[in-house]
């Protein structure tokens, strides 16, 4: 009985690596991806508060 919840144990935190891996490797595509994009755009944003303080 014991070795059934050492198992589970080891099988949930197996799934968590899993989900964590995943989720770092879209986080990764989606930068590798839109990161110039995104990137100008709060550059973008950036000079038109510069621009709205009158500086």
């Amino acid at each position: 009985m014991r070795n059934f919840f050492k198992e589970e144990k080891a099988a949930g935190m197996t799934e968590y690596i899993l989900i964590v891996f995943l989720i770092a490797l879209l986080a990764y595509l989606a930068v590798k991806n839109f990161g110039k994009t995104v990137s100008g755009r709060f550059i973008a944003a950036g000079n038109k508060v510069e621009s709205a303080w009158g500086d």
